[in-house]
């Protein structure tokens, strides 16, 4: 063989060297490229350790990584925080056991994407990141022994529990001035005639259907030839009469903090036909109604109100037609069904007793007692809220306060989740709603007022807890 000969041969061999060498480099980073990372621990407190698919256990401290087909457990008195690649932000309270299913997330792929997580044990707190609010809006879900939750953008707490939730500590008390997270929602749409409306707070109109909540700071409308009866958690009902606007300034109702109870509301626009509920009847000052003419104060009773133009105080047979749906900057009329209201505006205090009707023509202007009720005011077309026959518990959910049972809890802070259990059988919850699902497929529920190892657990009731002092 010639020296040109061997040379070539020799310069062959090293490119194919070089080639094997290059491919199985292709081949290892794409055997890597599958189990790339998928979130970050930002927190890692006490023991916390992930049981990768081949079996092998790895410790997490801040900064470790975890993929798809991770097991992560959280070991008594020990708390983790991660964040994923689209966003998603995950707490995991103590002696919690949660895996990592499935995960797919491409910036330029929405339609593929997916996020799915088995609950074992425990509990969480998640604040969902792209996944599920763009493309497929199915694709975010965590399942639990008893039930799936169905994510569409939102922050909630997840617990399973066994005898572990039975036996719990109950939770710090908390501190003076301190919320101890009432219920958000103030009320609920009973019924209506014609389109409703609300607007959130600093937000846009929507429609408001039957059964849905109404929160603080919400104002409500109601279409020119209809009415809206809401009924809030404390029982007490408002019918908004037809073109009127009626807002939600405050509102809180705990039956087991009473002293801390408030209901003040504000009549933009129009009329409304109230009766008053607990709150009211327990502490008759904590409840008011406002108008920029006036304020009603209650004294457990039931009355109308409606705005008119000033100067439309009526005599011995008043109006019959009176312009309705008149903003609330001008005259105001009281007219009380049962019980005693107060009417004030400006420094004038007013008493309206049983089947009277007291007016104030304006702002600033002195409360007069009429010497007879309107014949509009006989004759509203708005029905009247205690003919409405309620099934509180059933618009609100069961008192669970003291409920121990076994099973998925589920308590939505923002957005909305859907509960369903293996049958089929499922429950749309919103923002502050809770809901539970019991073992065997029985018990699918909503709930009023949650157990306090849901509400109040000091590892979830914030994303960014200090686990040293659980605040």
């Amino acid at each position: 063989m010639s020296l040109n000969g061997g040379r070539e041969i020799s310069l062959l061999v090293r490119m194919l060297r070089r080639g094997f060498v290059v491919c199985c480099a292709a081949l290892a980073f794409a055997g890597a490229s599958h189990a790339d990372p998928i979130a970050t621990v930002e927190v890692a407190d006490g023991t916390v350790f992930v049981r990768q698919a081949d079996g092998k256990r790895r410790i997490l401290s801040n900064g470790s990584k975890v993929e798809v087909g991770d097991t992560l457990t959280t070991e008594k008195d020990s708390y983790a925080r991660l964040r994923f690649t689209d966003g998603s932000e995950l707490a995991v309270r103590p002696s919690s056991s949660l895996r990592v299913n499935d995960y797919h997330y491409q910036e330029w792929q929405p339609n593929n994407d997916s996020f799915s997580m088995r609950l074992i044990k425990g509990g969480l707190r998640t604040v969902t990141g792209l996944i599920g609010k763009r493309g497929n809006q199915d694709a975010y879900k965590v399942e639990g022994a008893t039930a799936t939750i169905g994510i569409r953008g939102t922050d909630f707490v997840a617990r399973v529990c066994g005898l572990e939730c039975a036996s719990a500590t109950p939770p710090r008390k908390a501190a003076d001035g301190e919320d101890e997270m009432p219920n958000p929602i103030a009320a609920r749409l009973f019924s209506a005639e014609g389109p409703v409306l609300v607007t959130p707070l600093g937000g846009t109109a929507k429609p408001l259907a039957q059964g849905d909540p109404v929160y603080v700071g919400d104002t409500v409308e109601a279409a020119a030839s209809g009415h809206a009866t809401l009924v809030f958690s404390d029982e007490s009902r408002v019918v908004v009469n037809g073109g009127s606007i009626y807002k939600i300034v405050a509102y809180r109702y705990a039956p087991a903090n009473k002293e801390r109870n408030q209901m003040f509301t504000e009549l933009i626009k129009g009329g409304l036909r109230v009766v008053t509920g607990l709150i009211g009847k327990a502490q008759p000052s904590a409840v008011r109604y406002d108008t920029v003419t006036a304020t009603i104060g209650i004294r457990g009773t039931n009355f109308d109100m409606v705005c008119t133009p000033s100067g439309a105080q009526g005599g011995a047979s008043g109006l019959d037609v009176p312009q309705m749906g008149v903003s609330c900057r001008q005259g105001v009329y009281a007219s009380t069904r049962e019980g005693t209201i107060e009417v004030a505006s400006g420094e004038s205090r007013m008493l309206v007793p049983s089947g009277q009707v007291g007016y104030i023509d304006g702002p600033g202007a002195r409360p007069v007692l009429l010497p007879n009720v309107p014949h509009f005011l006989q004759n509203l077309p708005a029905p009247k809220p205690e003919q409405f026959k309620v099934n509180h518990q059933e618009l609100f959910g069961k008192d669970a306060s003291q409920m121990k049972e076994a099973g998925l809890y589920v308590s939505v802070r923002d957005g909305r989740v859907a509960l369903t259990q293996r049958s089929g059988e499922a429950v749309e919850l919103k923002a502050g709603e809770t809901g539970f699902a019991g073992i065997e497929g029985r018990g699918l529920m909503r709930i009023a007022i949650p157990p306090p190892f849901i509400n109040q657990d000091a590892y979830l009731r914030s994303m960014n807890v200090d686990p040293a002092t659980c605040r």
